[in-house]
């Protein structure tokens, strides 16, 4: 039995990095709109024990199959700055037709606050013009997540 942290920490790095290398192949290829479970997956595993929040958007081609997955902005212990126009702009350079937002709350509480909403509803009417569509915002948190989608706010 290993009694070292500084030996354990290294091997949990190692284990949450294959863990999440196995969810992202459970999505590669496969729409993420219908599969909505493996995506659920792969965001609680990447972002529901992070110490500040991150901005994560996840860039989908025509047939919602995942393009890429990008860091779009990283904050503080409770908010993070997205810009607009620069994540509008990767997704016309990446060819991409499709967006799902994701962040997360290190408080642990998934609840969307009237920024989050007001932020996501922006990037929509941002996108729409473009023929980008925002399929949704996910909000990762221990606790939890949160569709802004499903929960009727964009």
């Amino acid at each position: 039995m290993v009694r070292d942290g500084a030996a354990v920490t290294p091997a949990l790095a190692s284990f949450a990095e294959t863990l999440s290398d196995v969810l992202e192949s459970r999505v590669d290829d496969r729409p993420l709109v219908s599969d909505s479970q493996a995506l659920r997956d792969l965001l609680h595993a990447q972002m529901a024990f992070l110490p500040r929040e991150e901005v994560r958007a996840l860039f989908l081609d025509a047939r919602n199959r995942l393009i890429r997955c990008e860091i779009a902005a990283r904050g503080t212990i409770d908010a993070s700055a997205i810009h607009i126009r620069e994540l509008i702009h990767r997704a016309l350079d990446l060819g991409s037709t499709a967006l799902i937002l994701a962040h997360n709350h290190p408080s642990g509480d998934p609840t969307p606050s009237a920024h989050d909403v007001a932020l996501t509803r922006a990037v929509v009417a941002a996108a729409e013009p473009l023929r980008i569509t925002v399929h949704d915002h996910v909000i990762v948190a221990r606790g939890g997540q949160v569709s802004l989608r499903a929960s009727g706010l964009i």
